[in-house]
């Protein structure tokens, strides 16, 4: 499975449970695995590809994505999953979130990191696509031509 169908994978699960539960499996992985530079690179990975599907619905958007987001994450997770994600809801335009650096908001977060991001992502899919992750393949990267 590759890290975005694996990514998406989490995404519909915290959307159809609702649950914060498996975003807080990704630092939990990260942390039993037996290669620290593979569970490195495996985090690196999972930020870029986040980071794309958000900030791509950012600039396709005709309106607020980061508001419905935040408050669909404060009312079927928690206020804690919303004031963590909140830290980079920036990513989405929100206006009224912290103007920090990527490198800023993960020390702020540290193991929330990773599920702040997925809890945004969910958000946004519940709130934009219906639940539908397969929305956020529209925001993959395009491969690159040999």
């Amino acid at each position: 499975m590759s890290p975005a169908n694996c990514i998406a994978a989490w995404v519909d699960e915290t959307i159809s449970i609702p649950s914060e539960e498996p975003a807080w499996r990704i630092p939990e992985l990260l942390e039993e695995a037996d290669d620290p530079e593979a569970a490195g690179l495996a985090a690196s990975t999972m930020i870029g590809v986040l980071m794309m599907w958000l900030t791509g619905a950012k600039e396709e958007a005709n309106g607020d994505l980061a508001g419905p987001a935040m408050e669909w994450i404060r009312k079927h997770l928690s206020g804690e999953a919303a004031d963590y994600a909140f830290q980079l809801a920036g990513l989405l335009g929100s206006p009224l979130a912290p103007n920090t650096l990527v490198d800023e908001a993960f020390k702020r977060l540290g193991d929330a990191f990773l599920p702040a991001l997925v809890w945004l992502a969910a958000g946004m899919v519940a709130t934009q696509a219906n639940g539908n992750v397969e929305w956020l393949s529209q925001f993959d990267p395009e491969p690159e031509a040999d």
